[in-house]
């Protein structure tokens, strides 16, 4: 259930946010590096960061275990970098929709309004502030899982005994 809540959000957060209103979110973004007509901007370059380091090493932990050897660096790696770069992650995600949320109300893209020959109503900005208040319940529950499987496998810190 933990990974389809990620890859689900990861998938809301390109298509339905960074996709549906790139113009809007760099435009109010800080730039940490201008590239002439290009630049990256802050929240872009930490989502990036998060993500593809988490990635990069799951599936070379993986990867290794397929192998059936499993490197303590990887192994600790796997279960302690998720400290740091999930709540970059969240707060890199939650910086996009944020940034995103004005242009999807004014646009009211991929919204639909009654009447209409099926008699249903969709509103995607009221959508958007939906998963943006799901994610204040589910970061700690997803955060609390990782931290369990980090002492599950890495298990108690060794304490001096005088």
């Amino acid at each position: 259930m933990t990974t389809a809540l990620q890859v689900a959000s990861r998938v809301w957060v390109v298509w339905g946010v960074m996709v549906a209103a790139p113009a809007q979110i760099a435009s109010q973004s800080l730039t940490v590096l201008p590239l002439g007509a290009y630049s990256i901007q802050l929240n872009l370059m930490s989502l990036l960061l998060a993500w593809s380091v988490t990635e990069i090493i799951r599936y070379s932990f993986f990867a290794f275990k397929e192998l059936g050897m499993t490197p303590y660096a990887l192994l600790w790696l796997r279960y302690s970098t998720f400290i740091l770069l999930y709540p970059l992650g969240v707060a890199s995600e939650m910086a996009m929709v944020w940034l995103a949320l004005p242009h999807v109300r004014r646009s009211h893209m991929w919204s639909i309004d009654l009447p209409n020959a099926v008699n249903f109503a969709f509103d995607y900005f009221l959508f958007c502030l939906l998963a943006v208040v799901i994610y204040i319940p589910g970061f700690p529950v997803l955060y609390l899982h990782m931290l369990r499987q980090r002492q599950k496998v890495l298990g108690q810190p060794k304490s001096k005994t005088a």
